[in-house]
């Protein structure tokens, strides 16, 4: 016998085990989900000011972040569930929910406006850089999946593109509001 081991005697035992198993899973995914959020933001802090030519700390960077953190969850759930019940119709809704409100998390966090205007603000300046968008998204699909086949490296190596995507997105997002004066 090993020690600590559970014995699951009867169907509602199992029941039970899976549910408490499920309900860690579902906690585990909320908890992940927040810390994403947090990460998201201070990414994109630290990608509008060093593209502005400022210089910013880690520490300054999550701490930008954490002022917006509410919003930038409520962000990022929407675009998520957009994005999944898109996906779940067919994939080309799924993709126009993505293309559209990738901007969203950028709107926030550089402009500083609220979850509504962020997103119908990422809807507008989304139609004004489609090309970079789609360049964006098919480079960075591209070195996931390549990265992907590499063990354990590859895992590090994603860690890299997500970076790399938000600084691209966010350069975007600032030529499209240049786009948006301008016209």
């Amino acid at each position: 016998m090993v020690a600590g081991a559970v014995f699951v005697e009867s169907p509602s035992e199992a029941m039970a085990l899976l549910a408490v198993g499920g309900g860690g899973l579902v906690l585990l995914a909320v908890i992940a989900a927040f810390a994403d959020a947090l990460v998201l933001g201070a990414l994109i802090h630290a990608a509008k000011t060093q593209t502005a030519g400022g210089r910013v700390s880690v520490g300054e960077a999550y701490k930008a972040a954490l002022s917006k953190w509410l919003p930038l969850v409520a962000v990022t759930v929407v675009v998520g569930l957009a994005v999944l019940v898109g996906s779940l119709l067919l994939l080309l809704p799924g993709l126009a929910a993505l293309f559209f409100l990738c901007l969203a998390p950028i709107a926030l966090m550089v402009d500083g406006v609220g979850v509504g205007n962020a997103l119908s603000r990422s809807c507008s300046l989304a139609l004004k850089v489609p090309g970079e968008i789609v360049v964006i998204g098919l480079l960075a699909f591209a070195a996931r999946a390549v990265l992907s086949l590499i063990p354990l490296v590859g895992r590090l190596g994603i860690c890299v593109v997500a970076p790399w995507a938000l600084v691209a997105l966010t350069l975007a997002y600032e030529k499209a509001k240049k786009m948006a004066a301008s016209a």
